[in-house]
């Protein structure tokens, strides 16, 4: 694999996300590319991570339907050690 090769098939993904490897070196780069989300697929912060948890919460809402109430806990500003360094 060269590093042409895997610049001009990411830059294909760009244009089309469902572009299919058609070459003997985009179906490398293909593979590499899947093996890199896989490692970074552990890394807290990642794009490969956020990626994971995104599909986890759409295959919840497709198995459990749509949330009918959200909630959001806020610590107070006046107990809140990050706040008050802030």
């Amino acid at each position: 694999i060269s590093s042409s090769t895997i610049e001009s098939y990411t830059e294909k993904l760009k244009k089309n996300p469902f572009a299919r490897a058609e070459t003997e070196g985009e179906q490398a780069a293909s593979t590499l590319i899947r093996y890199v989300n896989y490692v970074a697929d552990h890394i807290p912060g990642s794009m490969a991570e956020i990626q994971r948890m995104r599909q986890e919460m759409f295959s919840i809402v497709n198995c459990d339907g749509l949330p009918h109430i959200f909630l959001t806990l806020n610590p107070s500003d006046t107990n809140n050690p990050v706040a008050q360094v802030l």
